[in-house]
C-alpha cells in the first residue's frame, strides 16, 4: 500500500499557462513502454533530499568515512552521480525538483518566498490528483510546506529559528516522521515530504565526528567558523592552506555525519515498520556547496562550478532498477519529478522541462541531452557531452552574500568552457583555445536562452544574456 516519503528542501514557482511551442518544455511525459515490464508503479515511494552536498564528501575524502548509512541506501539503488541543478540556491533548485521546470517556467528565480501564488503543479498537486495523501516536514524554508500537503510540520516553527541549533531541528523532523509512520500503520497512498538541512553554513563541528576526522588540534584562522569568519574570508580574499581546508572539510563532513545518522534512523524505521523492502526510495540534494574550491568562495548561491553545479541523486525500485549500479551521464535536476510520478505510476499531464528517466534507469544507460541551469537572470550554462559552457557577460555578481552587504561582487570570466571529462576542477577555461567549439556551445546555450521567456513576461532583449547571444 503506497506511501511516498520525500526528504527535501524547499520548493516554489507556478507552471506557465502555455509555454511557448519552441522550447524544451515538453506537453506531456513520455510514457512510451520499450521493455517487457508492466507499468511501473510503488507500493512505497521514498524521496530522501538533503541541503548542501558536496558530492566529493560521498567518496571518503581524506580517509573519513561521514556517509556509512547514505552509503548502503545507495548501495541498493541506481546511482545517477551527474544530477545538473537549475541553480545553486536553495527555493530555485528545489522548484525545479518539486515541478520538473526550469526557473524562467515556475516563476521563482532569486526569491526566499515560496512564488507558488497560481496553485502550482508540482508533486504534492500530482500525487493528490493521483489520489495520495500528503504530508510535508521540514526543518528550514517552512515557507514551502504552506501549500500544497494536506498535512505538514516545521521545526522552525516548533523549535524557533534562533535558539534552536539546526541538528536539533533535523532529529525533531525525523522523529516526526517516525511518529508518523508509527501513527500510520502499513499507510495507503501517502506522501511524506521531509526536509533536512544542518549541512548549510556555518559548518558547525559535531561529536563525536569532528574528532575523529580531525583529532590534531588546529588553533588557525578558522577555528571558530562562524558565518562572520567565513564572510570576512571570501571579501578579504583569504585564501585557505592546506591545514585550513582540511579543518573546513572536517567540521562540514562532521555535520554532514550527523545527518547521516539521521537518515540511518529513519531508514531503520521503515524496516522496522516493514515498509522498506517494496519501498521505491530516492535519494538526493539541492545542490552542493563550493568550499573555497573555486574563487575564494564558501558557499552556494553565487557559484556556478561543479562542487555547485552536479550532485548525486539515486533511485530503487524493486524489479525496474539495478542494485549497485552507476549511470554516469549529466540529467537535470527537473528529470526528477517526472522520474518520481512515473515509477509511482502517478500521471502526468501538463508542462514539464525534465524528462522521465524510467527508461535510462531500466536499461542501465543515460541517454545524453544538453542540459542547462542559470545563476539569476543573467548567467546561463549548458552541459552538452563532456563539455560544460558558461555566458556571464556582466563578468560579476553581486546579489549574494556576503558580497551584497559589502559593495563587492564574485567575479568570474564573461565566458566559459570546460572539458569536463579531462578537467573535472574546472582549471583550464579554453574559450580561447577552442575557439570553434566555444561558438557552437554558445549557439546552442544562446538558443535556448531566447528561444522562450528569460526576465519577465516577454523575452527582454535588454537583459545582458539577449545581448551577449546577439554579438
Amino acid at each position: 500500500m503506497p506511501i511516498v516519503l520525500m526528504l527535501a528542501a524547499c520548493h516554489g514557482g507556478g507552471a506557465p499557462d502555455s509555454p511557448a511551442a519552441d522550447t524544451e518544455v515538453a506537453d506531456t511525459v513520455d510514457t512510451t513502454d520499450t521493455v517487457d515490464l508492466p507499468p511501473p508503479s510503488a507500493s512505497v515511494v521514498v524521496i530522501i533530499t538533503v541541503d548542501t552536498l558536496n558530492r566529493r564528501f560521498l567518496d571518503h575524502p581524506n580517509g573519513w568515512d561521514p556517509t556509512p548509512n547514505i552509503d548502503a541506501l545507495l548501495g541498493d539503488m541506481a546511482t545517477l552521480p551527474d544530477v545538473v541543478t537549475t541553480r545553486g540556491y536553495t527555493p530555485v533548485a528545489m522548484a525545479s525538483v518539486h515541478t520538473g521546470l526550469y526557473p524562467r517556467h515556475h516563476g521563482n528565480r532569486d526569491d526566499t518566498s515560496n512564488g507558488w501564488d497560481d496553485d502550482p503543479i508540482g508533486l504534492f498537486t500530482r500525487f493528490r490528483d493521483g489520489g495520495y495523501h500528503t504530508v510535508g516536514m521540514m526543518a528550514s524554508m517552512c515557507q514551502f510546506i504552506e501549500v500544497g500537503p494536506d498535512e505538514s510540520y516545521c521545526a522552525t516553527d516548533h523549535l524557533g529559528s534562533d535558539d534552536t541549533r539546526q541538528y536539533e531541528k533535523d532529529g525533531a523532523v525525523i522523529d516526526r516522521a517516525l511518529a508518523w509512520l508509527d501513527a500510520n500503520p502499513n499507510p495507503d497512498h501517502a506522501l511524506l515530504w521531509v526536509h533536512l538541512f544542518q549541512m548549510h553554513g556555518p559548518y558547525e563541528g559535531r561529536q563525536p565526528w569532528l574528532d575523529q576526522f580531525h583529532p590534531d588540534p588546529y588553533d588557525g584562522p578558522f577555528a571558530a567558523l562562524s558565518m562572520d569568519t567565513l564572510d570576512q574570508a571570501m571579501v578579504n580574499g583569504r585564501i585557505p592552506d592546506a591545514a585550513d581546508q582540511e579543518w573546513i572539510d572536517a567540521n562540514y563532513a562532521s555535520q554532514l555525519a550527523q545527518i547521516d545518522e539521521e537518515i540511518g534512523r529513519l531508514i531503520q524505521g521503515l524496516k522496522d515498520d516493514g515498509v522498506y523492502d517494496d519501498a521505491m526510495i530516492v535519494f538526493g540534494a539541492d545542490h552542493g556547496e563550493t568550499l573555497f574550491g573555486h574563487e575564494d568562495y564558501s558557499f552556494h548561491s553565487c557559484a556556478y562550478y561543479d562542487e555547485v553545479q552536479l550532485v548525486t541523486w539515486g533511485i530503487r525500485l524493486p524489479g525496474y532498477t539495478t542494485p549497485g549500479s552507476v549511470l554516469p551521464g549529466f540529467v537535470s535536476s527537473t528529470d526528477m519529478a517526472p522520474t518520481i510520478a512515473e515509477l509511482a505510476g502517478v500521471p502526468w499531464t501538463g508542462p514539464v522541462d525534465g524528462r522521465s528517466l524510467y527508461h535510462d534507469l531500466v536499461h542501465r544507460q543515460i541517454h545524453s541531452v544538453p542540459v542547462f541551469f542559470e545563476r539569476g537572470i543573467d548567467t546561463a550554462g549548458m552541459f552538452d557531452g563532456d563539455e560544460k559552457i558558461v555566458l556571464n557577460p556582466s563578468g560579476d555578481y553581486r546579489e549574494c552574500p556576503p558580497y551584497e552587504d559589502n559593495g563587492m561582487a564574485y567575479t568570474t570570466p564573461t565566458f566559459e568552457l570546460y572539458d569536463v571529462a579531462h578537467d573535472p576542477g574546472e582549471t583550464t577555461n579554453l574559450v580561447s583555445a577552442e575557439a570553434a567549439e566555444a561558438a557552437t556551445e554558445k549557439s546552442k546555450l544562446c538558443a535556448w536562452i531566447t528561444g522562450d521567456t528569460w526576465v519577465s513576461a516577454s523575452s527582454d532583449p535588454t537583459s545582458p544574456l539577449f545581448q551577449a547571444c546577439a554579438n
